[in-house]
């Protein structure tokens, strides 16, 4: 189920039945993840070979997906019990990154990936404040 508005729009301008229509008149909406009830929010991330985003936590879960390139993601569970390192050699490949479980992504060539939040984890932890809190790392570095 679509958004009843998007940006203050309603909906069913860009909608074509159940189909959501996404062209140039409202692509900008969608752009870094769409918003609307029951979406997502994806934070782009791009890393030349070499490069790392450094090491944090996240208040939620989320899905981190590699598009393109190849990458290492070292992990660390909370408690410091657990911890490996998942190497991506294949675009489209995901792992799921629990709440609170630090981590951090090695770019082995050039390297686009994203990670997927899922509003209705933000709205359960945040409620109200979930649309600026939800995707905020908990540690940097």
């Amino acid at each position: 189920m679509f958004a009843t508005e998007i940006d203050g729009t309603p909906a069913d301008q860009y909608q074509a039945g159940n189909v959501l229509i996404v062209d140039e008149s409202n692509a900008d909406l969608f752009r870094g993840g769409f918003l609307g009830r029951g979406g997502f929010y994806v934070r782009p991330l791009k890393l030349r070979s070499g490069e790392r985003k450094p090491g944090h936590e996240h208040y939620i879960s989320h899905l981190g997906m590699l598009l393109s390139g190849q990458a290492r993601v070292h992990w660390r569970s909370p408690d410091g019990k657990e911890s490996g390192t998942v190497e991506f050699r294949q675009a489209w490949a995901a792992m799921h990154i629990r709440a609170d479980y630090w981590h951090e992504i090695e770019a082995l060539t050039p390297v686009k990936w994203a990670c997927l939040f899922a509003k209705s984890e933000a709205d359960r932890v945040y409620g109200d404040a979930a649309d600026v809190r939800w995707i905020m790392e908990k540690v940097n570095g």
